[in-house]
């Protein structure tokens, strides 16, 4: 594209020129005359236009003095190299390739360098950031590559996540010395605003249940009675649910270990949820499958949709299932220490992270004594 210059003032003018995404961008340039030399001169300058300001009064005054431009590193006939977002966020992806979140990490750095993969790291300021946030917030969001017929745009909470990923990669870049500091604030919201505290009343639950089919009917059950997460209940083995009992058994998802937190996370298994186990097609390894296959986080979506629609209920996702079970501890009793350990939650002080340990059977014993469990006939060995 032929560069055109447009003169705001004298010896300052400005560039705008078009990205191959087709985003507008300015630069700001001084030309003027050498003192010494006689030459014409051209210096980039900084990206904003008070900035841009500043450094053009700085060569004047160089110019006045007869300096010499020839002797400095960075020539007329070239320019400084930029790092752009889009550079350094290869080798950030590459390092953060073995991460648990990758694929979301992933979608988070996509938006960032559609919007601002060509600027140069140095030109990532809060006000960029800011512009950056305004852009999303106004954005339809894109489903099968059309816009949301509904007109959604973006939670602010994924846009603080984006912004929180942008923080750490240039955290990163002003580490490697690239450039010298990243910006102290990126319009990040606090989410105390966004917290969800829908639950289901009885009655709902009901409801649900019977809108559903069998197999999302049982994931339902399995999510309001156990508090575990919609991924790792699709993943859910035969192998993490450990026996102590012929009627007693506790679910250990991800080994016992919560994926999100790191947290120890041991479920006792309440009846409701033990007739789900038995009920477990003995052909897979999966405890949750449809028509004998794993069951598709797409699928899952859709189908749950589906059904809330048909028990007419609304402002309610599949992961408020774990505010539902732990509400539901917290009126019987069940003291937090445990109902924190079944959950996955991070314990808050030293003494239940470091000293609260009790064994499996001690763990359903003080579910089974808040929640009222009756001691359910013996199941057949092999079948949780």
């Amino acid at each position: 594209m032929e560069q055109k210059f447009e003169c705001l003032e004298k010896h300052l003018y400005k560039r705008v020129y078009q990205t191959s995404k087709g985003e507008r961008r300015i630069l700001y340039y001084a030309l003027f005359r050498d003192r010494l030399k006689g030459k014409a001169r051209k210096f980039r300058l900084r990206s904003d236009l008070k900035s841009a300001r500043e450094d053009l009064k700085i060569l004047e005054a160089r110019n006045i003095q007869r300096e010499n431009f020839d002797a400095e590193i960075i020539t007329t006939e070239q320019e400084p190299k930029r790092t752009t977002l889009s550079d350094f966020m290869s080798r950030v992806l590459n390092l953060k390739s073995g991460i648990k979140s990758f694929n979301t990490y992933k979608t988070y750095c996509r938006h960032l360098e559609r919007i601002l993969g060509n600027d140069a790291l140095e030109e990532i300021t809060t006000m960029r950031l800011m512009e950056y946030k305004n852009i999303r917030l106004a954005e339809p969001i894109i489903r099968h590559g059309k816009p949301s017929e509904k007109g959604l745009t973006p939670k602010a909470s994924t846009i603080n996540r984006e912004l929180g990923a942008i923080k750490e990669i240039l955290e990163l870049a002003a580490e490697e010395k690239l450039i010298g500091r990243a910006p102290r604030k990126t319009g990040r919201e606090s989410e105390k605003q966004f917290r969800r505290d829908r639950i289901l009343s009885q009655e709902e639950y009901l409801r649900l249940q019977t809108a559903s089919p069998q197999w999302l009917r049982r994931l339902c059950v399995a999510a309001y009675e156990t508090c575990i997460p919609q991924g790792q209940l699709l993943a859910l083995s035969r192998d993490e649910v450990k026996k102590i009992g012929p009627d007693k058994a506790v679910i250990k998802p991800g080994g016992g270990i919560r994926q999100k937190t790191g947290e120890k996370q041991r479920v006792p298994v309440s009846p409701e949820m033990a007739r789900i186990l038995k009920d477990t097609d003995g052909k897979s390894g999966l405890i949750f499958t449809r028509d004998g296959a794993a069951i598709d986080r797409n699928a899952l979506g859709k189908a749950f949709h589906a059904a809330k629609k048909r028990a007419g209920i609304e402002d309610f996702h599949f992961h408020d299932f774990r505010r539902c079970a732990i509400t539901r501890w917290v009126v019987a009793g069940i003291p937090g220490g445990p109902r924190r350990l079944a959950s996955g939650h991070s314990q808050r002080d030293i003494h239940e992270s470091v000293y609260l340990n009790p064994s499996d059977s001690e763990l359903f014993q003080v579910f089974a004594r808040y929640m009222g469990w009756e001691i359910i006939p013996p199941v057949k060995t092999g079948t949780l």
